[in-house]
């Protein structure tokens, strides 16, 4: 079916405005550094060998990096 060019550009706006909606969603949602660090604790998964104090680091290490990539995507949009 061949659409209006006009309202296929209007589709295309709604389709983007629903896209930055659900970004600024999951932003909102982030948790602080302890609050997903005690989550991660409370999960129960494969036992633990390392200290609390090694495995938050490496956590930590890991949140850092995933929050500096989604300010990244979020500078390039």
């Amino acid at each position: 079916m061949i659409e209006d060019p006009e309202e296929e550009a209007w589709m295309e706006l709604e389709r983007r405005q629903e896209a930055e909606g659900w970004r600024k969603r999951q932003v909102l949602r982030v948790k602080s550094f302890e609050d997903a660090f005690n989550d991660y604790l409370d999960n129960p998964g494969a036992p633990r060998t390392a200290s609390n104090d090694e495995v938050r680091r490496h956590f930590q290490a890991g949140w850092v990096a995933g929050i500096r990539n989604e300010w990244a995507k979020e500078r390039n949009d």
